[in-house]
């Protein structure tokens, strides 16, 4: 059977008008197809940046991001193209660029950033699977959802817990390294994290939040140099810093170890990132911003052995964060554990 033979059966059946609009669509897609991409092509120009490449959009959203960090008062909507980019992709895109991110002063940017824009990272929206939900599974949700709001409540009511929280670490080092405050200056957060030799992306920072799930800022600790050659990498000191969402700066100070701290070379590399500070066991470091304040403490320092200088690259390293809140007369000052 020929063309010429189905197009007569579909004559006979379809009427005049069905006919027509059969016509007109099959000649909109053939014109679309003849016009559209061989007479007159589609040539882009003036692209927003929401139509870059995925690598270039997340160069794009940190540069944007560092840009904003220097003057605030910059438009950073008008920045990004104006409404072009919808909630939607904007929280995803910033969400890759804050994982991509080629250094954490530049997450804690593109995190400010977020913030100001009032677009949530690393939250996807729950979506129907399609099925509706059983009686059972339905009153599940519903006692569970109950019970959530339930506890937040309850949390709210009874203010903030003196207990700290502690995260990272195995348990043993976690139990080593709590510190102990009075019950007036114990931290509004708490955490423990530790590095160790191998692992060549360390990179931990944890998100300082009120009682009530407010952000405040975020606190860290990374690599910040290594020396030698070969992997693993052999880490001589580690940076760690203090974002504050209402302070423009990142305040940074580098962990080093005897052999770096005693380098003029390797400590003229490192200066600009932050002030200089001898790791040793019970160290205490404070960074301090407009309104927060930290005390990192080195619970445990274990040196690496091999063909390198003597005391110059960490094979474990535990650090204790604590963080405050400060207000008025408190700003600048830190408490002393009892």
């Amino acid at each position: 059977m020929g063309i010429k033979d189905l197009l007569g059966i579909a004559g006979a059946i379809l009427g005049t008008r069905e006919r027509i609009i059969l016509s007109f669509v099959g000649g909109f897609l053939v014109g679309l197809v003849i016009f559209g991409w061989a007479i007159w092509p589609v040539s882009w120009k003036n692209a927003a940046p929401v139509d870059l490449h995925p690598d270039y959009r997340q160069i794009y959203l940190e540069t944007v991001a560092r840009t904003w960090a220097t003057d605030p008062s910059i438009d950073a909507r008008r920045l990004l193209g104006g409404d072009s980019w919808s909630d939607e992709k904007l929280a995803n895109d910033l969400d890759t660029a804050y994982n991509n991110a080629s250094s954490a002063e530049s997450q804690a940017q593109i995190k400010r950033l977020a913030q100001a824009l009032s677009v949530p990272l690393g939250t996807e929206e729950e979506k129907d699977s399609g099925g509706g939900l059983g009686s059972l599974l339905a009153v599940a949700l519903i006692v569970l959802i109950a019970a959530s709001v339930g506890f937040l409540l309850l949390r709210r009511m009874q203010g903030r817990s003196t207990e700290p929280t502690l995260v990272g670490g195995d348990p043993g080092k976690v139990a080593a390294a709590r510190t102990q405050w009075s019950e007036a200056e114990a931290p509004l957060a708490q955490f423990v994290t530790s590095y160790a030799i191998g692992d060549d992306y360390y990179d931990q920072s944890y998100s300082i939040e009120t009682p009530s799930g407010e952000f405040l800022g975020e606190c860290g600790v990374g690599i910040s140099e290594s020396i030698g050659v070969g992997d693993p990498k052999k880490v001589t000191a580690l940076e760690v810093w203090l974002f504050d969402k209402n302070d423009i700066r990142t305040v940074t100070k580098v962990l080093m170890t005897e052999h770096c701290y005693n380098d003029e070379t390797l400590r003229a590399k490192l200066a600009p990132k932050g002030e200089a500070v001898l790791a040793q066991e019970g160290a205490v470091i404070e960074l301090g911003t407009a309104s927060l304040s930290i005390q990192a403490k080195v619970i445990e320092l274990e040196y690496g052995e091999g063909n390198l200088p003597a005391n110059s690259f960490i094979k474990r390293l535990t650090v204790e964060l604590a963080a405050w809140q400060l207000e008025g007369e408190d700003q600048g000052t830190l408490p002393s554990a009892v």
